[in-house]
């Protein structure tokens, strides 16, 4: 009956994974061994509907006994054991001599968040994570069913004793960045730790830029997982932390990986753009405006010359004043959870505010052009708040540098703004990768996207 071999693959599984569950019992003269995952099976219903009836006349035939329900293994290995386990099913022997598994998942019975995706994308899932970790652990392990899977548990918290799963692939176990995560979170020593966020703030610097990578989206997180990105579970909070982080991570698609690969491209192509036009746009058009006219053709200034005429301020100050009307709306929107509470904030403070600010000389309508399409486009970047406030911030040091000196302000910021990005490294992951350091293969890869366990 092989049972030594099953034992052998179940250690195996157990070595690496904290969320399998072994009981050993013995019980109307029978010895039992029963394995199964925490959260995704049961077991309730084993115990009450096929535990009891169990005894020395029946136990070498159960699966006859209760047809369909429990079956016998006409194969065993580590890949057969791992599905079984992972679909929510019981495995036990008795008397270490008859290996049966029962199908008993509960994973349909898991109460999972709505989705915010698009619900007429039939591609994507229609669940976000939950506030039971378990229940978390287990809608992945449902989707990976991947014998590689690591499920790492600890608790962290002095006094709120939160439960932490950490999810890795066993291929990416040796990797630094990874031994590093989890001696940071095995380290931690704070007496409450509430949500995902509490834990992030502690095991990543605080820098001018978001360091951690947030998503309730399950096929998102296993895509990272399979990716050789680490995800962090942490009971009470319906999201994950993605870990390590770089900056395209804020920009991706979800489940990108199989979208066809012109879109992916040009996907990867129009982020791009927009966070240069994001970030670089308003510095070089004062630094052109203010300095370096000869540069523009005539009727190129005449334009400029004819929208300015009659505004009460200079380009710079028109500049500011819309930057703080945008921050203005994406506060006042924030506040408003309602969709068509933000829709009003946003229709009538750009109508009337913007048109009246034109109309009164207050601003011209070429700066205002300008500075909208460099604002706005940081949306299309990424939908990440920090992120954007962090670009904002960039935005506004290269355009006062610009203001002050010209091209020579302009250039310098930039420089400046990508060395700090540069200098920004995630557990050793940088944080402009694969750009910098440069290695072309890994452009291809990102331009191209390519699971990282398929990669040659």
């Amino acid at each position: 009956m092989q049972i030594p071999k099953i034992k052998k693959l179940i250690n195996e599984i157990s070595s690496k994974n904290d969320f399998l569950e072994k009981i050993i019992l013995n019980k109307n003269d029978l010895s039992f061994e029963v394995y199964y995952y925490r959260g995704i099976c049961n077991i309730d219903f084993f115990n009450e509907h096929y535990f009891n009836k169990i005894t020395k006349t029946n136990y070498h035939s159960l699966d006859d006994f209760f047809p369909g329900s429990i079956k016998v293994f006409d194969k065993i290995d580590l890949s057969i054991i791992k599905y079984q386990l992972s679909k929510g099913n019981i495995i036990f022997s008795v008397n270490e001599r008859f290996n049966y598994f029962v199908e008993l998942s509960k994973l349909s019975d898991i109460k999972t968040q709505p989705s915010h995706i698009d619900p007429t994308n039939v591609f994507e899932s229609k669940n976000d994570l939950t506030d039971n970790a378990i229940d978390n652990v287990a809608l992945l392990t449902k989707r990976l069913k991947n014998e590689d899977l690591v499920i790492k548990h600890t608790i962290i918290g002095n006094k709120s004793k939160s439960d932490c799963y950490i999810l890795y692939l066993d291929l990416f176990k040796n990797e630094d960045y990874v031994k590093e995560i989890k001696e940071s979170v095995y380290c931690l020593n704070k007496d409450y730790y509430l949500n995902v966020n509490d834990l992030a703030n502690d095991i990543s610097p605080d820098t001018l830029v978001p360091l951690s990578f947030f998503t309730s989206h399950p096929g998102t997180i296993c895509s990272n997982i399979i990716n050789g990105k680490v995800a962090i579970l942490l009971d009470n909070s319906p999201i994950a932390l993605i870990l390590p982080t770089t900056l395209s991570n804020f920009s991706s698609v979800k489940n990108e990986i199989n979208t066809p690969k012109y879109f992916s491209f040009l996907n990867k192509v129009f982020v791009s753009i927009f966070l240069v036009i994001s970030v670089f746009l308003l510095g070089f058009f004062i630094s052109i405006i203010n300095y370096h006219t000869s540069f523009l053709s005539p009727v190129f200034i005449a334009n400029i010359q004819s929208t300015e005429r009659g505004t009460s301020f200079p380009i710079f100050i028109e500049i500011l004043i819309i930057l703080f009307l945008y921050e203005f709306y994406r506060y006042a929107t924030s506040r408003s959870p309602q969709n068509y509470i933000q829709s009003i904030v946003i229709f009538f403070g750009s109508l009337v505010v913007g048109q009246n600010a034109i109309q009164s000389g207050t601003i011209g309508s070429l700066v205002m052009m300008v500075t909208s399409l460099s604002y706005l486009s940081s949306f299309a970047v990424t939908t990440n708040t920090y992120l954007i406030t962090s670009m904002n911030i960039a935005r506004f040091i290269i355009l006062l540098f610009s203001y002050l000196l010209g091209l020579t302000g302009f250039i310098a910021s930039s420089i400046l703004v990508l060395l700090y990005l540069r200098s920004q490294k995630t557990f050793k992951e940088s944080y402009l990768a694969p750009f910098s350091p440069v290695n072309f293969k890994n452009i291809f890869n990102f331009l191209f996207p390519v699971r990282k366990d398929q990669r040659t």
